[in-house]
């Protein structure tokens, strides 16, 4: 195992020995088990002397997410990187597998998450985003976790995802969460943090401006494609034809922007609702954005496949045939990169 674990430089983290049986059963040899919910620093300084990376497959459960919580306070500090796989509702390893498939394990282990991302859905998840009360008491929970992570692009992620989610502008919420922490790699906002392949530190402070008015990756991606629909009607009407407002958009602005523009292509301008101001601003904008020189159609393709596969995520995460999804997705994700390839070209 220790050989498994140094070749892949990550450690697989499951609760019991049944779990280790079936991942190594399907080729994840680098699997090991806390044998419970209690990770104790002894086992964290194992695990350090195994791989730096720690890929965290404990139960969906409360006692799965408590357990991952705690193996964060007592790795803080530590120069190992925890990671968290989504496993869908209700199953552990050993029924994902005998259930799923080998493939469709591996492939929830490939899309590990970092801890930082985890532990922000978990209190956004869990909190009351309904009230003025609720969200401070979100943004609150949220705030020791954001002073952990030092500037950089994940920082201004999750500052996107907190604000849609809270339904309050990015640069309120950023200010609500404070300042950007020095934490480096080897402090609190290291590698347990900042989640390491999920975005690493870069240059920047108080006056860096966002990558996006919306930092928030699905969100780009609705908006861009969007514009891009407008930008190539011919393609764009057919592209709107092929996806659902509410099974592939996210947010209840791009979702109302997509629904108005399948029902207004011709001229989206005309008739906006004056008692949506949201909405009349977002279509304002993609028309002005589409106004410039024609993208190539590739470009249409790529955004429209990264819909899709957002599709599918959302749909392995809510406990759907992983086995079934996952094969989707790898051929969406083929496709994905032969479009990307000509839009590059």
């Amino acid at each position: 195992m220790a050989a498994a674990a140094a070749k892949a430089g990550a450690v697989v983290l499951c609760e019991g020995y049944t779990d280790v049986i079936a991942l190594h059963q399907a080729g994840l040899r680098n699997a090991v088990a806390c044998m419970g919910t209690a990770l104790t620093v002894e086992q964290v300084g194992e695990l350090g002397k195994l791989a730096p990376v720690v890929h965290m497959a404990l139960d969906a459960d409360a006692a799965g997410h408590n357990a991952m919580l705690r193996a964060a306070e007592v790795a803080a500090g530590r120069k190992l990187e925890l990671r968290v796989v989504p496993l869908p509702a209700g199953l552990d390893p050993a029924d994902l597998v005998q259930r799923e498939g080998a493939d469709a394990m591996r492939a929830l282990v490939e899309r590990s998450v970092p801890f930082v991302r985890f532990r922000v859905e978990r209190a956004l998840a869990l909190g009351d985003t309904s009230s003025s009360e609720g969200k401070d008491r979100v943004l609150e929970d949220l705030r020791p976790v954001f002073a952990g992570l030092g500037p950089s692009l994940l920082r201004q992620e999750l500052v996107g995802l907190v604000a849609e989610r809270l339904d309050v502008p990015d640069s309120l919420a950023a200010s609500l969460l404070g300042a950007a922490g020095r934490a480096g790699r080897g402090g609190a906002g290291g590698p347990v943090g900042a989640g390491g392949r999920g975005g690493a530190d870069r240059p920047g402070g108080p006056g860096t401006s966002p990558v996006s008015a919306h930092a928030d990756r699905r969100a780009r991606v609705e908006r861009a494609f969007l514009g891009l629909c407008l930008a190539l009607p011919d393609r764009g009407r057919a592209a709107l034809a092929e996806v659902d407002p509410d099974e592939d958009f996210t947010t209840p602005r791009t979702r109302r922007a997509a629904q108005w523009l399948r029902e207004h292509f011709d001229a989206p301008l005309e008739g906006l609702p004056r008692d949506d101001p949201e909405l009349s601003a977002l279509v304002g904008e993609l028309v002005v954005r589409a106004a410039g020189p024609p993208p190539d159609a590739a470009a249409l393709d790529a955004e429209l496949l990264r819909l899709q596969i957002a599709r599918l995520d959302r749909r392995i995460a809510a406990g759907g045939p992983v086995s079934e999804l996952a094969a989707e997705r790898a051929q969406l994700k083929s496709r994905l990169d032969l479009a990307v390839a000509r839009a590059m070209a």
